[in-house]
């Protein structure tokens, strides 16, 4: 059932509520398990259902102009200031940036060609599926990419010296040597064991990143995205993208956010960033567009089939998303923050076999459990994957992207090699990355890397003859032991059923074959036993909003865009410069200052527990406590004497925290302590 309360007349006008709706599913059926029927697709909501434009049905339009087909995230006014020129511009210019900004008619007047004509025509959702880049590769396809890939190595070097195809600029640019010889050198401070193989992989660069920054035009690049004329205009000067696609690592970290903030989710997003940043009210005419939010209740005890539903009918909408759930009188921001950690959390669970697992049988919680971050289960491409789990990975493309749009943390603590498919540089995975991933495998094939080595030096001496070389390798040995006698065959570590080739059972690793199955360990663990699921992820992230504009960060830095910053302890200063208190307490107030001490004292799991207790959602944003929005107020709840029987509250849409006056610290503390452990997963009125 669905239902759609609208409260008065359309067009909500002021001081009305905004009309809610409810997702209920379907009752499991008790007698059988919960996952029986999971391989059906829930239905999504249809438009008129969830009370949206009949046009985000099933068929969508393609519109193209002068032979360009027109990406869905810009405008028209975009789109002819790009392609309107007719065939004697027929060289494609750059597709504009990913920002949906209004029609600026003064300067379109101006400076537009006189007419152009926009081609539509109707396309079916199977095209569109079948348009995508996405699908899952045919087996012979697979056997191709093995093929291509034992017969050359790629060079990491590669990708830093090669141009990405986003950054379209031209060889005959002035620039472009400069350009290269700076991503040359940048690739090679990144990948030093080039330089120095005897230089573990873990040691420091040999000069810091910050040594590749410009102030200069970051401080530029910064001052052009922010400023509001552009931003209307959703018109970005092209050295922009340019720069940040070509060199992202001469801006810091913090410019490329703030790009990425005003350029990839459109004017709307864009302008309610510019409000955020400057604080204007909301009163100011500057941003007349403002942001249309979705209200939607849940159940709290399906999250996972809730998120799915809600995520098919509402996450590629450009409303903002607000939860909240049946039978709890919490609304607003709390409820909505904690959903986003509720989902992640319930996609980490062991039962979805999503995930490589490392957890030891005896203590197997609910949850999986994997010490370098979450990578999908690799699974052979010629077996068939359960839809449920491409639906899973489908779900969690889209559920990530919307956090992103929304601008919501997420707890999901993925493996680096899961931010390199992300990024599109799968390709790029190696043994290196296989750490990432696995240690154990990675240990047995650093065992192995000795004979590759070994091999590798008795091919390349010219003085060998054929037969000489063949006895040299078939000599070669691992501490005193032939390889052979290791007892290894081409099966994947830990999953005897994944043949590596063809009869891999049944062919035993030598001297001779030791680097191929090194290399086909890496390539099944890596990439061709996570394509599938990869694939999906992306493609569900894609539907959201393109995840080209990802590009500009680097593997380590996703981790910072997606999940906010991780541990730091909490230093007195720190608290008493970050937090505000308000109503009955100062600075000096006794409560307040133990409050402080208490909190610098955090470990990391307290640290979550409190920062969940104050906002619903266990990680800050990047800039920690100093950037939370409202900040943190800490306000008097109830004087002594009997404010030791109380604990503290909280008010999670103001960040409010009530705090009783108690006589001591050790009192604070413990029932600190009791509030933050005890006050989770529920929304009542406090």
């Amino acid at each position: 059932q669905h239902h759609h309360h609208h409260h008065g007349q359309h067009g909500q006008q002021q001081g009305q509520r905004q009309p809610c709706f409810e997702l209920r599913l379907p009752a499991v059926d008790q007698g059988g398990p919960a996952d029986a029927d999971a391989d059906a697709e829930p239905a999504a909501l249809t438009p008129s259902q969830v009370g949206l434009p009949r046009a985000s049905g099933r068929r969508k339009l393609t519109i193209s102009l002068n032979g360009h087909d027109l990406p869905q995230n810009i405008t028209i006014y975009q789109a002819v200031k790009a392609y309107g020129r007719s065939a004697e511009a027929s060289a494609a210019p750059p597709p504009p940036s990913a920002a949906m900004l209004g029609l600026m008619l003064g300067d379109f007047l101006n400076n537009g060609p006189d007419s152009a004509t926009l081609r539509y025509r109707l396309y079916s959702e199977d095209e569109l599926m079948d348009s995508s880049l996405l699908t899952a590769p045919t087996m012979d396809k697979v056997l191709q990419a093995q093929a291509e890939s034992l017969s050359h190595m790629s060079y990491p070097i590669e990708k830093y010296v090669l141009f990405p195809s986003s950054a379209s600029i031209e060889p005959t640019d002035p620039i472009y040597p400069s350009l290269c010889v700076l991503r040359a050198l940048h690739g090679l401070n990144t990948e030093r064991q080039l330089l120095f193989p005897e230089v573990a992989a873990q040691e420091h660069r040999i000069v810091p990143d910050a040594a590749f920054f410009n102030s200069k035009l970051s401080s530029k690049l910064t001052r052009q995205v922010s400023d509001l004329e552009t931003i209307c205009r959703a018109d970005f000067p092209t050295w922009c993208h340019q720069l940040v696609t070509s060199c992202p690592f001469v801006i810091p970290f913090e410019a490329r956010q703030l790009y990425f903030a005003y350029t990839a989710f459109g004017s709307v997003r864009a302008l309610q960033q510019y409000r955020t940043d400057n604080n204007a009210g909301e009163d100011d005419r500057s941003t007349e567009r403002t942001l249309s939010r979705v209200k939607v209740r849940i159940s709290r005890d399906r999250i996972l089939d809730s998120a799915s539903l809600l995520l098919q009918s509402f996450g590629t909408t450009q409303s903002q998303l607000e939860l909240e759930y049946f039978d709890e009188a919490g609304t607003g921001l709390g409820p909505t923050l904690e959903f986003y950690s509720l989902v992640s959390k319930a996609f980490q669970q062991r039962s979805l076999n999503m995930w490589r697992d490392h957890s030891k049988s005896a203590s197997r919680g609910a949850h999986v459990y994997c010490p370098t971050g979450l990578f999908p289960r690799p699974v052979h491409p010629s077996e068939t994957i359960s839809a449920t789990v491409i639906r899973h990975f489908t779900s969690l493309g889209r559920f990530v992207a919307k956090a992103l749009v929304d601008g919501r943390l997420l707890d999901l603590p993925f493996s680096l090699a899961l931010h390199t498919w992300l990024l599109g540089e799968e390709e790029q995975l190696g043994l290196q990355e296989l750490k990432q991933v696995d240690e154990d495998v990675w240990r047995g094939m650093v065992y192995l890397s000795p004979a590759l080595e070994a091999k590798r030096r008795i091919n390349a001496d010219e003085t060998l003859s054929a037969a000489a070389k063949e006895a040299a390798i078939a000599a070669i040995r691992i501490d005193n032991c032939e390889i052979s006698s290791l007892g290894l065959d081409f099966t994947l570590p830990g999953q005897p059923l994944y043949e590596l080739k063809s009869g891999g059972a049944k062919i035993e690793v030598t001297a001779k074959n030791v680097d191929e199955y090194v290399k086909l360990v890496v390539r099944a663990m890596l990439v061709e036993g996570v394509q599938r699921q990869m694939d999906a992820m992306r493609q569900g992230f894609s539907s959201v909003f393109p995840l080209e504009s990802m590009r500009i960060f680097s593997v380590n830095e996703v981790d910072r865009v997606l999940c906010g910053l991780r541990f730091q302890t909490w230093t007195v200063q720190e608290l008493s410069e970050a937090c505000v208190p308000d109503h009955g307490y100062t600075n000096d107030s006794k409560p307040v200052q133990w409050l402080y001490e208490v909190m610098s004292t955090f470990d990391k799991e307290e640290q979550r527990l409190f920062t969940s207790f104050l906002t619903g959602c266990p990680n800050l944003p990047v800039g920690g406590l100093r950037v939370l929005q409202p900040p943190l107020t800490i306000v008097l709840k109830s004087r002594a004497p009997k404010a030791d029987q109380e604990l503290p509250s909280v008010m999670t849409c103001q960040n409010y925290f009530k705090l009783p006056e108690y006589s001591s610290k050790e009192i604070l503390e413990a029932r600190l302590k009791l509030a933050m452990s005890e006050g989770q997963g529920s929304f009542l009125l406090s």
